[in-house]
Parts: structure tokens; C-alpha cells; sequence
């Protein structure tokens, strides 16, 4: 990972079950740390803290409400996309920018706000591209389904035990 512009720079390597960090200034190592991975305890599964079936079904119809708020709360604004592709053969290259414009020309009215740009490479096998999201995320619509998910008393144990 670099940061301002390629000057500072962390660097995490992982080989044989061993770490390595490494802070970067430029290219070159500052800082570098190994660590060998700790040993795992083997812990005894306690019984009594696993949820029963009816806390199951409250998780599950809380949590739902929460993944619906979510899904709900989450909007595309705009999707930017430029591809380049060839299948390698003129004909099957053809056919597929065919069905992609046929496609395109069904979920245009939905479209609006999507850039999407895809160049056809007739004499070789490729594919290339980039594409750029924005997202919007409303938190707002996720707080009270979150707050009648934590008033649950067997969520809130199951938290606490884990």
C-alpha cells in the first residue's frame, strides 16, 4: 500500500506461516518487523453458550430487517466503465458486441446516470478495462432497525459471550 503519492508505503508479506512488515520510504525498507505466528490454544466448546432455537429465529427476523435497511439504504449514482475485448475470431467478437448493444438498448431508459463504453478488438483475444462506482449509503434508514436488533437481550448475550 503506498500513501502521498508513492512516498510513504507499508509492505505485508506473508511466507512459511511468517510475517513480514515493512514500513517504505520511496522504495526502499525504513522499518521491518517478522513475526512467527503464535501457537493456537485448543479451546473446549462451551454448550450452554450457544444460542437456543427460539433466540436462533429472533436473530434471524432481526437480522433480515437489518440486511432489507441495508440493501434499502445503499443507492448506485453512478457507474463509469471502459472496456476493450476480443474473443480472437472476427465472427464471435461481431455477435457478442450485438448482444451487448441489444442489451444496452433494453435497460437504457434505466441507464441514465451509467457511462459505459465498450471497444470491440476484432483481430485478438483480449479483455481490459476500468470501471468506476459511486455509491450512496444512507445511515439514517439503518439506525432504528440496528436499535431493535441490540433492545434484544439474547443478541445482546450472544455479543458479550463471543
Amino acid at each position: 500500500m503506498k500513501w502521498l503519492w508513492g512516498a510513504v508505503g507499508l509492505g505485508i508479506t506473508s511466507y512459511e506461516g511468517r510475517r513480514r512488515i515493512s514500513f517504505l520510504l520511496g522504495h526502499r525498507s525504513v522499518y521491518s518487523r517478522e513475526r512467527k505466528p503464535k501457537p493456537k490454544e485448543k479451546r473446549k466448546m462451551d454448550l450452554s453458550k450457544l444460542p437456543t432455537s427460539s433466540e436462533i429465529g429472533e436473530i434471524y427476523k432481526h437480522g433480515t430487517r437489518l440486511f432489507k435497511a441495508l440493501l434499502k439504504s445503499v443507492s448506485l449514482t453512478n457507474l463509469r466503465c471502459r472496456l476493450r475485448f476480443g474473443l480472437g475470431d472476427p465472427a464471435a467478437t461481431g455477435m457478442a458486441m450485438g448482444t451487448y448493444h441489444a442489451f444496452e438498448g433494453a435497460v437504457s431508459p434505466w441507464m441514465e446516470r451509467w457511462e459505459v463504453s465498450v471497444e470491440p478488438i476484432f483481430h485478438e483475444e483480449v479483455l481490459e478495462g476500468e470501471m468506476g462506482l459511486g455509491i450512496r449509503l444512507r445511515l439514517v434508514r439503518l439506525v432504528i432497525p440496528f436499535i431493535q436488533l441490540m433492545r434484544r437481550r439474547s443478541i445482546r448475550r450472544m455479543m458479550r459471550s463471543s
